[in-house]
């Protein structure tokens, strides 16, 4: 789930890591000051919402990682989110590169991270691990720029994460989209303390279709693993090989595949909802966009996509997860062009 791109020009990832800042809003050239203030008695009501220091107070930590990215091997990157005054705020952020975490300032009440990458996706040879860790009562918002491309070659990436009790994690990248002879692997493995909640994505789609690649990766295997308080409650794989016979038959008319799992007390009732939606009676029929289904969870439910476009993969992948904007306030839905 590392995403895509570089930074627009002008615009270095320590800039991107501050948005919200006056620097980046101010004209080529000028210098940027903050308003001289002085620093707010938070023990006075009013104080804050009243002060200009209000903007920095309330965007997500910028402080130097504890960890130094030197220390880490290639490709990994740390997270860890935490109550801060009490708003949810990384006080760990380290990477290496390829790989890279852009953190923007946020109006919601989760800490939000993008990842991203300096080749634009996976290729031959790349081991990509990012760790999450959520603690007690915070909120955390892991996303990707855009889809996942996996390049000609042997790749794997997994995010392996831990949320304490109280903390939400919501892991919602896009598409993963494996190109012809790419062999590549992800794995989605965490761990939740009692009264955590998970929201988490695992998408693929069928490749450079337009260019005639569909479903043309030599092997492309994701998994999902979940343990709540050391006890495994999913452990959900799915294998395209194409050594197993054609994967562009076996996956039909469909070009999009989505694994959602929401578990955890502030995703109970958005559980509950989706388990009591009545469904039509799925059949594959030129007229179908696509087809879902979704099985309980101790503590949640598990729900599995198929779509014949792209689009409507993002519309259903959205709509299972659009709990996510009622807990934190915002969903990354919303700020697609």
């Amino acid at each position: 789930m590392i995403g895509r791109g570089a930074c627009p020009p002008n615009r270095t990832p320590a800039a991107r890591a501050v948005l919200g800042t006056h620097a980046l809003g101010s004209p080529a050239g000028r210098r940027c000051r903050r308003p001289a203030a002085t620093a707010p008695d938070l023990s006075l009501p009013g104080q804050l919402e009243s002060s200009p220091w209000r903007s920095a107070l309330l965007a997500p930590s910028t402080v130097r990682p504890a960890t130094d990215p030197a220390a880490l091997p290639p490709g990994h990157a740390r997270l860890r989110a935490e109550l801060v005054a009490g708003r949810s705020a990384f006080v760990e952020r380290s990477a290496r590169s390829p790989l890279r975490l852009l953190c923007p300032a946020n109006a919601g009440s989760a800490a939000w991270a993008y990842t991203s990458s300096l080749g634009g996706g996976l290729v031959d040879g790349d081991d990509v691990r990012l760790a999450v860790s959520v603690g007690a009562g915070a909120q955390a918002l892991v996303t990707t720029q855009g889809s996942t491309k996996a390049y000609r070659g042997t790749a794997r990436q997994a995010v392996v994460c831990d949320v304490a009790a109280g903390g939400l994690l919501a892991l919602l990248p896009d598409p993963l989209v494996a190109f012809a002879g790419a062999r590549v692997s992800s794995l989605i493995d965490a761990d939740l303390a009692p009264g955590a909640t998970l929201v988490a994505v695992d998408a693929l789609e069928a490749g450079r279709v337009a260019a005639g690649e569909r479903w043309a990766a030599a092997s492309c295997d994701v998994r999902v693993r979940v343990r709540v308080d050391g006890r495994a409650v999913l452990d959900d794989g799915l294998l395209l090989d194409a050594a197993h016979g054609s994967v562009a038959r076996r996956m039909g008319a469909f070009d999009g595949w989505a694994t959602v799992v929401l578990l955890g007390p502030l995703a109970a009732a958005a559980a509950a909802d989706l388990l009591a939606a009545e469904r039509p009676a799925h059949r594959i029929a030129p007229g179908v966009a696509f087809l879902d289904v979704v099985s309980p969870l101790a503590g949640g439910c598990l729900v599995r996509i198929a779509a014949r476009t792209p689009a409507v993969l993002a519309e259903r992948v959205a709509l299972a997860t659009a709990c996510v904007a009622g807990i934190v306030g915002d969903h990354p839905s919303t700020r697609r062009f």
